[in-house]
């Protein structure tokens, strides 16, 4: 039992780091700043995973049979980072705010890899689930940041 109460707090973690992200980039879309169609669409696109993402989790941690967490925390400096990303967008340029984007994403990239590398006994179907959202994530970051490069070549 004490290894899913572990798993379970790694979990619960990723649904916080989940949520957190999308209320950051809800707060994004809500906000005043003038993103593009094609990246409103990406932040759009990035808040909608989450909320699949956390649906997923959440799952998982009811087949476990409990909701409780260990007290194990991945998403401590996810949380400060994302609170900071969703403060304030007024007066950031475009470029700035996917630039944010991006530091936030590869954040989040971390905190799943160490939440796969944690030395707890993890069943396949987590660790499947949990090495797909990071794949899936991976790639939102790598198309703001294709955004970013192209936004540069535009200006250049």
């Amino acid at each position: 039992m004490q290894k899913n109460e572990k798993l379970i707090g790694v979990l619960n973690d990723l649904i916080r780091i989940n949520n957190d992200r999308f209320e950051g980039y809800k707060n994004l879309l809500t906000s005043q700043v003038q993103l593009g169609k094609e990246q409103r669409l990406l932040v759009y696109n990035m808040a909608d995973q989450s909320r699949a993402f956390t649906s997923d989790l959440i799952t998982e941690v009811i087949k476990l049979r409990t909701a409780e967490n260990s007290g194990a925390s991945l998403s401590a400096g996810i949380y400060r980072q994302s609170m900071s990303f969703s403060s304030s967008f007024s007066g950031v340029t475009q470029n700035e705010i996917l630039l944010a984007c991006q530091h936030l994403e590869e954040a989040i990239q971390k905190a799943y890899y160490d939440a796969i590398c944690m030395a707890i006994e993890v069943p396949d179907r987590i660790l499947n689930l949990v090495n797909d959202q990071k794949r899936e994530m991976k790639v939102a970051s790598s198309m703001i940041k294709d955004s970013m490069d192209l936004k540069h070549a535009v200006a250049a």
